[in-house]
Parts: C-alpha cells; sequence; structure tokens
C-alpha cells in the first residue's frame, strides 16, 4: 500500500502478518486508518503467505521478500520497520522482532500478545510493543489473558510509568477477535468468538 497523499516528513514502513485463514485485503481498511492518522508518508507491506498459515518458521522469508519488493519497485528501503499482526499473525511476528530487535520501530499486535517465555517485556522485549485485546474476543486472546499481560506491565520493573509507554497493554470494548479484519473470519473464530455489536464502517 504506497503512502497517502499529503503527508509530510520522513517516509516510514510497516509491515503487517496476517491472521491464519485471512486473507491481505481482510486488513487494508483497518490499516488505511492508520496510513490516516499517521502525519507522515507511511508504506504499508503486507506479505503474501502460502496457505494463508502464518507460523513463525520461516516468517523472516517473507518479511525479507516484502522488504525487496519496496526496494525494487519503490525504491524504499528504511533501516527500521514497525512490525504488526492479528492472531497468529500477531503472535508469530512478535515473536520475530523480539529476535531481530535492531530492525524494528516498534510492533503492534492485534488479538494476541507476547510471549510467556519474556520476562518483562517492556524491559526484555528489545523495542516498544503494544498490545490490543479486543473485550469479547473468544478466541485466541481471552481478556483473562491480555489481563496478564496487562499485569507483566504494571509490574514492570521499569515502573509503571515507564513501562506504559514502552509496553501498553489496551483492552477495547465491545470488539471481538474478528473486529480487527473486515470480512468473513475464519470458521473456528466464528464458533469461538463473542458477539459484537460493533460494524467494521
Amino acid at each position: 500500500m504506497e503512502p497517502l497523499p499529503n503527508k509530510q516528513g520522513d517516509a516510514a514502513g510497516l509491515i503487517f502478518i496476517i491472521g491464519a485463514k485471512c486473507s491481505q485485503e481482510d486488513y487494508m481498511d483497518h490499516l488505511r486508518a492508520i496510513q490516516e492518522k499517521t502525519p507522515y508518508p507511511l508504506w504499508v507491506g503486507i506479505p503474501h503467505i502460502i496457505d494463508d498459515l502464518p507460523i513463525p518458521v520461516g516468517l523472516g522469508v517473507y518479511i525479507d521478500n516484502i522488504k525487496g519488493e519496496l526496494e525494487k519497485k519503490h525504491g524504499f528501503a528504511p533501516k527500521k520497520f514497525f512490525y504488526g499482526g492479528h492472531s497468529l499473525g500477531g503472535t508469530s511476528i512478535g515473536m520475530w522482532a523480539h529476535s531481530n530487535p535492531e530492525t524494528a520501530e516498534g510492533v503492534f499486535i492485534w488479538g494476541s500478545y507476547v510471549s510467556k517465555s519474556i520476562e518483562d517485556p517492556a524491559l526484555n522485549y528489545g523495542s516498544p510493543v503494544l498490545i490490543v485485546g479486543g473485550e469479547l474476543d473468544g478466541w485466541l486472546a481471552r481478556i483473562t489473558r491480555i489481563a496478564q499481560s496487562y499485569d507483566q506491565m504494571k509490574s514492570s520493573s521499569l515502573g509503571y510509568e515507564t513501562s506504559k509507554y514502552i509496553n501498553p497493554v489496551v483492552v477495547i470494548p465491545n470488539m471481538n477477535h474478528a473486529s480487527f479484519l473486515n470480512g468473513t473470519a475464519p470458521s473456528t473464530v466464528q464458533k469461538t468468538d463473542l458477539r459484537s455489536p460493533l460494524t467494521i464502517k
């Protein structure tokens, strides 16, 4: 996705990883909204993932491919990117970015969370990471799991006044797991998600 017109300043890049069995198109409205809110030009790359299954193994290949495409087609090659993802894609990009912090300007994950293996994420994750959960998520990131991430943030050794900016954890009222995409949710999500009164548009 090319940057929107009439933006000022140096361009930035965002690479977004889809949820399992979701499509690139499912996220374009939300990602365009991020472009609209961003004051500077923002390039967005959404890798095509085989079988729409963004498992951690091999994720780096997809990321390198989309970076190469941005450079070859558009001459855009920043040293650092923002990374984002939803559901399994959020978990996978979260793990990848933690292992490659030198490439990350920041990370956001929707309907997902940082692995419990990373103690005190505000201190040890490697870059700022935003966790966004839905109050009615009945699938991967139920409210109790997001509450654990919130507790990690509040109890960080850095202190809450610092950690809330490095590792913010947000729960959006009335959102469920499918609210982060625009389209038909995978059948497993449909079976478990709590009903949301929200619409995408």
